[in-house]
C-alpha cells in the first residue's frame, strides 16, 4: 500500500478514543515517501498525543511511533521529530 492508502485505512479503522489531527504525506532527501499521522487518545482518564511516521515499499513497511501525555509532547516533540527523522530503512 502507497502512504496515503495506509492513512484512508486509519481513518476508517479508528477506534472512538482515537482522533487524527493530522495526516500527510512527505517525501525526504532520498526520495522515500513517508505517511505521518497526529493521532490524539484518551485512554484511563489520560488525553495522549502520537506522532507516527511508516515508509512502505514492495514488501515491507516500518512504522515508528512516539506517544506522550498531552502536555509532556508539547515539550518533547522536537525530539520526537528527531528520533523519528534518525529511522532510516536499510536497504541492501
Amino acid at each position: 500500500l502507497a502512504p496515503q492508502e495506509i492513512i484512508t485505512l486509519a481513518q476508517a479503522q479508528l477506534s472512538g478514543n482515537m482522533t487524527i489531527v493530522e495526516a500527510n504525506v512527505s517525501e525526504d532527501a532520498l526520495s522515500e515517501v513517508k505517511g505521518n499521522l497526529l493521532l490524539d487518545i484518551d485512554q484511563d482518564g489520560k488525553s495522549w498525543r502520537c506522532q507516527e511516521q511508516f515508509i512502505p515499499d514492495s514488501h515491507t513497511i516500518y512504522l515508528v511511533a512516539t506517544c506522550a501525555t498531552q502536555d509532556q509532547f508539547r515539550t518533547q516533540r522536537i525530539d520526537f521529530e528527531t528520533i523519528l527523522r534518525s529511522f532510516q530503512p536499510l536497504r541492501p
